[in-house]
């Protein structure tokens, strides 16, 4: 730890104990005695191991979420969302047999266009091929507006842990539990 190992982390001493010096070490031991050699460091690791970006939208409508739910298909339940960034009011929640026909997505999409008469200035979305009408529809209802948002940048697609306000509302689903055809809650 003097030398070289002073700056790494539990693991990667583990592993340089491991294969580099054939030690066969727990890694919890490991912890525990460079947390007891070196707390400072060990502290200043620690503190920098999970740094949290600010989520920021400047208004309602101005960023939307739309993902699927599939954690339940094998019951042939499957949940569409959509959320606002802003506010996080579900836009739409809807059940059906399939979340990966694009037509159903699309229903879902130009029904909340017909309901509130106005498409969110930015939709966002995974990569998956039944948001693809989405990536379409989306910047054709916004290709006339004035804003810095218009046309093709009005639709983002990404990879699906980057959609963050509807990942973390499906977090909600994962404290439920289905019991006799009820739902409970785990808590």
């Amino acid at each position: 730890m003097k030398v070289s190992g002073g700056c790494i982390g539990y693991r990667t001493m583990w592993k340089r104990l491991t294969k580099d010096h054939g030690l066969s070490v727990k890694r919890t031991e490991i912890m525990q005695i460079m947390k007891h050699l070196s707390p400072h460091a060990t502290e200043e690791r620690k503190a920098h191991r999970l740094q949290r970006r600010i989520y920021t939208v400047k208004g309602p409508n101005y960023l939307s979420h739309v993902d699927g739910y599939d954690k339940l298909m094998p019951f042939g339940i499957c949940i569409h969302g959509c959320i606002d960034g802003y506010s996080r009011r579900i836009m739409w929640l809807k059940v059906s047999s399939s979340n990966n026909n694009q037509a159903i997505i699309e229903k879902y999409y130009l029904d909340h266009l017909k309901h509130f008469k106005l498409a969110p200035r930015i939709l966002r979305a995974d990569n998956g091929r039944e948001n693809s009408k989405l990536s379409f529809l989306q910047p054709l209802f916004r290709y006339n507006s004035t804003d810095s948002m218009a046309g093709i940048k009005s639709f983002i697609s990404g990879k699906s842990t980057a959609n963050q306000r509807i990942e973390a509302w499906w977090g909600h689903f994962g404290s439920l539990e289905f019991i006799g055809g009820s739902i409970f809650s785990k808590t």
